[in-house]
């Protein structure tokens, strides 16, 4: 399907971040933002009101705001209907991020007290909406009034009795497990802010995850290490984006084995991804023991000396992406983005549309840092086990370098992808990752830069949808920083 957007941000101005304006029909088909809940968590955890009181919990967070909005009260915001079926206390309320309004005065929202409804519909008050949702659960086409009708008569609920009592326990209010705060407090204070995704994988490994004083489902002797990436909006005629980085993710996945028992250290770990609105895995092989201090010395020595360190911090981690880029294309004989684009950057005029080639391109950007920022953070959970391995130098040595891994709310948006292609030019990174590699490109054709785009334009790149050039800036990490 050929995609473009325009190549210019759109105009400054007011923000509106809960409008319940309709979106446009070419609109609500694109894909969730894939990293905004580690932006928002990234950004609290920066911030000096909210770093003290931002957790990341090991399992579903419903739980959690459950139980503590049941102890101490409060509204839990949320997304989810399913917290009005927990027990959320007397004083417990639910409020609907689609419900959010922002008027003059503020904020405005509809709130939901569980106990509330469950009595004005005449329900048990013992089972609260449990019945009510069952029901809901076992006929999802009868109307509201029937299914009442059968959660006050409770027929179903008490026939067959087993499906209800299981039902029931989904939303059951398991206490809190009890912190041992005296063990591995450095490892705990690391697993709180991990980025969500990265925190799934790690407490598959039931040594980190007892730390928490959870009990792991999985803690068989062979039972694999899964982690999901985000989606990114890449070409589906190419190779997946998140392949150029692949390198930096498997050195990150096989650092865990250094700071587990033997029993549970891997050799390789599942990907998945979500493409074109399916789920896809991998199976990656990891470095063993013996060649993690090598790949850590490499990863340093290309971001600390052979990269030019003239460059300004964020551009560094660019310079390492369109690296990665000319490497993998070279290896397997594919066209390098970077070396087409970087030609057309002085000749792509404003407000002209980018089409899927840059936009995969981008893509790949996107996934290197990501992927430097997933290396990152395992780097900081093995590091906090510093006390109980003997870890080597060079893995010390690459968690410094990673230190100055810009924020995510410093990733330009797929707007301004015309200034990236002009910084990859200006300080002639394509090159530059060639003589590192002592390798050589094939020469474009003359002709390439002027005639390239458009005739793949013509031939399966015609535009059918735009984002409209009248819309309101877009880049909601950088939204996060504003005041």
């Amino acid at each position: 399907m050929p995609c473009c957007i325009p190549s210019t941000p759109p105009k400054d101005g007011d923000i509106n971040l809960f409008s319940r304006r309709n979106p446009r029909d070419n609109l609500t088909k694109l894909p969730p933002l894939p990293f905004l809940v580690p932006a928002v968590l990234e950004t609290l955890l920066a911030s000096d009101e909210f770093k003290d009181i931002t957790e990341v919990v090991p399992g579903e967070a419903d739980i959690y705001c459950a139980s503590e909005v049941n102890k101490r009260g409060g509204v839990v915001l949320t997304g989810d209907s399913d917290l009005l079926v927990y027990d959320l206390g007397q004083k417990g309320s639910v409020v609907f991020l689609r419900d959010i309004e922002d008027q003059f005065d503020g904020l405005h929202s509809q709130i939901y007290h569980p106990n509330d409804i469950a009595d004005r519909l005449g329900l048990r008050k013992s089972l609260g909406l449990h019945a009510l949702a069952f029901e809901m659960k076992l006929d999802i086409h009868a109307s509201l009034t029937q299914l009442l009708v059968r959660a006050k008569a409770l027929e179903t609920v008490l026939i067959p009795a087993d499906e209800f009592v299981e039902f029931r326990k989904e939303y059951a209010l398991l206490p809190r497990p009890p912190l041992n705060r005296n063990k591995e407090p450095e490892t705990l204070a690391v697993l709180k802010t991990l980025d969500p995704r990265i925190s799934e994988f790690v407490l598959q490994y039931p040594s980190i995850s007892a730390v928490t004083g959870q009990s792991p489902e999985n803690d068989h002797v062979d039972a694999a290490r899964h982690i999901f990436i985000p989606f990114l909006l890449d070409c589906p005629a190419r190779t997946n984006a998140w392949e150029t980085s692949m390198a930096v993710r498997q050195l990150a996945y096989g650092l865990m084995n250094l700071v587990v028992p033997d029993d549970e250290r891997r050799l390789s770990a599942f990907e998945h991804k979500r493409r074109e609105g399916n789920s896809e895995g991998r199976e990656l092989t990891l470095p063993d023991a013996t060649q993690i201090p090598g790949a850590c010395l490499r990863l340093v020595y290309l971001l600390t000396s052979q990269i030019p360190t003239a460059l300004p911090q964020e551009d560094i981690w660019l310079a390492a992406a369109i690296y990665q880029d000319v490497e993998w294309s070279h290896y397997n004989s594919k066209t390098c983005l970077s070396q087409s684009f970087c030609h057309q950057a002085t000749s792509l005029a404003p407000g002209s549309d980018l089409h899927w080639d840059i936009l995969h391109l981008y893509a790949q950007i996107q996934g290197s840092y990501y992927s430097f920022r997933i290396l990152k953070q395992i780097l900081n959970l093995v590091l906090s086990q510093k006390s109980n391995y003997n870890l080597p130098k060079q893995v010390f040595e690459l968690h410094n370098v990673l230190q100055t891994l810009p924020p995510l709310s410093s990733i330009q948006e797929a707007t301004r992808v015309s200034s990236i292609l002009r910084i990859i030019k200006e300080n002639g990174m394509v090159n530059v990752a060639q003589k590192l590699l002592g390798i050589s490109l094939p020469e474009l054709p003359d002709w390439a830069d002027k005639k390239a785009g458009k005739k793949k334009r013509k031939r399966n790149h015609e535009p059918v949808s735009t984002l409209g050039k009248q819309a309101k800036p877009s880049n909601p990490f950088a939204l996060l920083e504003m005041e």
